[in-house]
Order: C-alpha cells, then sequence, then structure tokens
C-alpha cells in the first residue's frame, strides 16, 4: 500500500505550495500537519522542502466502515 506521493516541478515553490492547498481543498481534504525541512537541510544544503499530511475525514471514514 502507498503511503505517500512525490512530484518534482520546475516552479516557484510558494506558488506551487499554494496551488497544492487550494487543490486539497477543492477535493475535500486538509493539512494536518506541516513540516518544513528548509532549516534542517540548509546546514548541509541548500534545499526548500516542506513535508505534507493531508487527510479527507470523510473518505477515511468511509474506508474503515
Amino acid at each position: 500500500m502507498i503511503y505517500s506521493y512525490s512530484k518534482d516541478i520546475n516552479s516557484d515553490f510558494n506558488k506551487t505550495e499554494q496551488k497544492f492547498k487550494y487543490t486539497l481543498m477543492n477535493i475535500g481534504f486538509g493539512v494536518l500537519t506541516e513540516i518544513n525541512m528548509k532549516d534542517t537541510f540548509k546546514s548541509k544544503l541548500d534545499l526548500n522542502y516542506k513535508i505534507f499530511g493531508a487527510c479527507n475525514p470523510k473518505l477515511a471514514f468511509d474506508n474503515i466502515s
């Protein structure tokens, strides 16, 4: 079972983040957690990286019922 998805995108980071959250909202998902890895990677790599935890409560409930 796959628990995550990833995609490399050549676009402005902030615009992509906004579009990602907007798209999730439009299909019934909400962002529950957001982990900003930029500070962690800053010491060794110059990366802007975030991990999002998203959930659709109705979909989750329907799959366990």
